[in-house]
């Protein structure tokens, strides 16, 4: 169908539909063919319904392609492709249209007309589950939990103008207590006083503690509420609620639109998505509390398999009101889960700084345990340190002729000499780490190297094209710390130069591939071993056990030196997804950088940013 000027492409097009229509006709399903002019007017004021007659799951069709056909003209509120069929059905929103006048899908024409409904049977019926909910012990979804009215007040209940801060990928507001994402902690002697949970909830708390129980068989009452703001395309990474911060159950009521939450678990592996409904009340208790990862997938659309077929719905605004409650910790101020779910469990909390007990001292734990370990096992570190990484060497490649490039913990200078070899002088490179020993090494190479810590490096300001620093960031032991390593970096680069900063993943598997870590790792220690820090503080980090994922965020990683067997640890801060970003959007206005990309690589956390060329900053 082209063009509504009587043309044998658009008559070809309307024999094809109505060949389609008549096979239905046979099943008692009739449907009107209404013409475009009738439908495309502004004074349109009703749905529209999209009848495409070869394009569905038996001719190969595909959603996104559906989708895209008419996502530019107007939104598309629902997309049906029954199984077993040809054809397919899009439910437009009412409003202006300018319908595509030609639709091709792998070079094949695509026909379409506009139709005066979809058929019932094959619109998704939520009240006729196609199969029992998903077997997670303890997960149970509540549909229609509150009312259209109730979850109006709720809406309106919400303040967003004061204590909301602003994700990468949503919006959020606290009450009770705040939930700091950096620490995927709350500070229980740190109540937000001022900012209770609204009494316009009351009705609902109410009737929340009537269906579930504490872990004391009380009813559920929470005292802290994390509501989420979600646009269309946001999400929120895979995780499970830290067990010692929180008891069970958690519950998440669904405002707005629909979605669907993804969820998986390590042992056995699994994965499986379950769908809620607006205005439905989530509950994750026990193994689906403690046991089992969630997330919401930033994408735009959900494909939903029902009764009739697969069907897509786009995204709304969602707002997702989390309860919780907070441990409480012992008369010793230690917070303890005794969960069986070690894959997950951090186990116990440590009393924080308001309970009395000092933190680590970080420059005591990066001179014991980072710079003095590196300069103990330099020379058989240095003999595993010769390939570069791909990733790394395209980005010096894509650099300009002449660009000076700054190598910020360069080690051994594994990434010097390469490009001079293929491109004779592409760039001019220098380099600085913090160890003597490995600088020695690379050095004896005939590369030009000094020796820097990243906090203070010793170049003047707004002087190189390029920085790289692989694997540093990770090894700096409190977070102020990794700011100011990020505000180093930046203050180095000219107008307009790049910087390519990796960290450790605390995900070592991403889309069920293990990283080379956990593939290539063997063992040193068991889990659960500790090993005292030497500072004043007197606490202790945990050991991680090599080759397996990482349970804590700040540990010590046991190297194996090869010449003795001798064991020595590394401190490391692992990254959660999204952690480097935040701290990255913390420094970039004051810094003047731009994120230019991120994204994971073989257990890493890759930045890419960019100081702000003069032109664009005035």
């Amino acid at each position: 169908m082209v063009k509504d000027d009587g043309s044998s492409l658009k008559k070809k097009a309307f024999r094809k539909v109505r060949k389609t229509l008549k096979t239905l006709e046979k099943e008692g399903i009739v449907l009107e063919i209404l013409q475009q002019k009738d439908v495309k007017t502004s004074e349109f004021e009703k749905e529209r319904h999209v009848f495409v007659s070869n394009l569905g799951l038996t001719s190969g069709g595909s959603t996104a392609a559906l989708l895209s056909f008419f996502s530019s003209q107007s939104l598309v509120r629902s997309v049906a492709m029954p199984k077993g069929r040809p054809f397919s059905f899009l439910t437009l929103d009412p409003g202006p249209l300018c319908p595509p006048s030609c639709l091709h899908f792998k070079e094949e024409l695509i026909y379409y007309a506009f139709v005066d409904r979809v058929p019932d049977c094959f619109k998704l019926n939520f009240s006729v589950p196609k199969k029992q909910p998903p077997a997670i012990p303890g997960l149970r979804v509540v549909d229609d939990f509150v009312s259209q009215e109730e979850e109006e007040l709720i809406l309106l209940s919400i303040d967003w103008k004061s204590q909301a801060a602003a994700l990468r990928s949503r919006r959020v507001r606290h009450y009770g207590y705040v939930f700091n994402y950096l620490t995927n902690h709350v500070d229980p002697g740190s109540p937000l006083l001022e900012d209770p949970i609204p009494v316009a909830w009351s009705g609902v708390l109410r009737r929340i503690g009537e269906i579930v129980s504490d872990q004391e068989g009380l009813a559920f009452r929470p005292n802290q509420v994390t509501v989420n703001h979600y646009e269309s395309g946001q999400g929120i990474p895979s995780h499970v609620d830290t067990h010692t911060a929180f008891e069970s159950p958690i519950l998440s009521l669904s405002l707005g639109s629909s979605l669907a939450m993804d969820f998986k678990r390590k042992f056995p592996e699994e994965e499986m998505s379950v769908w809620l409904p607006s205005r439905s009340l989530l509950i994750l208790d026990g193994e689906a509390r403690y046991g089992w990862e969630h997330r919401i997938s930033p994408r735009a659309t959900d494909v939903v398999d029902t009764p009739t077929g697969l069907q897509v719905f786009p995204r709304g605004t969602r707002i997702s009101i989390t309860m919780r409650r907070i441990r409480i910790p012992d008369d010793k101020g230690w917070r303890r889960c005794h969960c069986e779910f070690k894959d997950y469990c951090d186990r116990e909390r440590a009393p924080s700084v308001s309970d009395g007990r000092p933190k680590l001292d970080p420059v005591a734990v990066e001179t014991e345990y980072v710079h003095q370990v590196y300069e103990d096992i330099a020379d058989h570190f240095s003999a595993t340190r010769y390939k570069p990484w791909p990733k790394v060497m395209s980005f010096l490649s894509s650099l300009p002729f002449g660009s000076l490039v700054l190598d910020v913990g360069c080690g051994n200078g594994k990434y010097f000499g390469h490009l001079r070899q293929e491109l004779s002088g592409h760039i001019v490179e220098l380099g600085c780490d913090a160890s003597d020993s490995l600088l020695n090494v690379g050095s004896s190479r005939g590369f030009e190297l000094f020796l820097a810590n990243v906090l203070r490096l010793p170049v003047r300001p707004s002087s190189v094209d390029a920085v790289l620093c692989i694997a540093v960031v990770h090894h700096l032991a409190s977070r102020e710390r990794r700011l100011d390593a990020l505000r180093s970096l930046s203050s180095v680069l000219r107008p307009g130069g790049l910087a390519f900063v990796t960290v450790w993943a605390r995900e070592q598997k991403r889309k069920g591939v293990a990283s080379f870590y956990l593939r290539h790792s063997g063992e040193t220690e068991g889990p659960g071993d500790t090993v005292e820090v030497n500072d004043a503080s007197c606490a202790s980090l945990p050991v991680h056990q090599s080759g397996h994922e990482f349970t804590h965020a700040d540990c010590l990683v046991p190297w194996k030196r090869a010449s003795d067997g001798k064991i020595f640890h590394r401190y490391y801060h692992v990254f959660s997804e999204g952690e480097l970003e935040v701290l990255f959007q913390e420094i970039s206005v004051v810094s003047g950088v731009k994120l230019v990309e991120s994204f994971y690589e073989q257990g890493n956390w890759c930045l890419v940013f960019q100081k702000i060329p003069l032109k664009q900053a005035e």
